[in-house]
C-alpha cells in the first residue's frame, strides 16, 4: 500500500516520507509526535509543521488512522481479545480502546469483528 501511495500521491519531502514510513512500520508501538520526531532526529515543531504543510493533516491524526487500520486488521485476522489488541496497540485500557474504536470506526470492536466475519 505504501508503494502505491508513493507512486500515485503527490511527492513529499524526505522528513514527511520518513515519518509516514516510521508510523507504518511501528504502529504497534507507543507512537506520539515526540517518539516519531525523536526516532527520525527532527524537532517536534519542525516535523509537525512540515507534515501539516505537505499533507494537510497533523501527525497525530495520521497516527490515529494507522492505529485504527491496524486494530481492524487484528480484529479481522486474529482471535486476540479486545484487551490483548488494546495492549498490543498501547491503549491505556480496553475500555478506552473500545471508545476510540467506536468514535472513529462507528461501532464497537466486537461488533466490527462480528460484522466482518459475517461478510466473509
Amino acid at each position: 500500500r505504501r508503494v502505491h501511495d508513493l507512486k500515485t500521491g503527490p511527492p513529499c519531502s524526505r522528513p514527511v516520507q520518513l515519518a509516514l514510513d516510521y508510523i507504518g512500520l511501528h504502529t504497534e508501538e507507543d507512537l506520539t509526535l515526540k517518539t516519531v520526531a525523536d526516532a527520525l532526529g527532527y524537532s517536534e515543531s519542525y516535523l509537525s509543521r512540515k507534515f501539516r504543510a505537505e499533507t494537510g493533516r497533523n501527525l497525530s491524526e495520521t497516527i490515529r488512522d494507522a492505529k485504527l487500520r491496524r486494530a481492524k486488521l487484528l480484529l479481522d485476522s486474529t482471535d486476540l481479545s479486545i484487551q490483548e489488541i488494546a495492549e498490543k496497540l498501547h491503549f491505556c485500557s480496553a475500555g478506552y480502546f473500545s471508545s476510540f474504536f467506536r468514535k472513529y470506526a462507528g461501532l464497537l470492536p466486537q461488533a466490527y469483528r462480528e460484522n466482518t466475519k459475517h461478510e466473509a
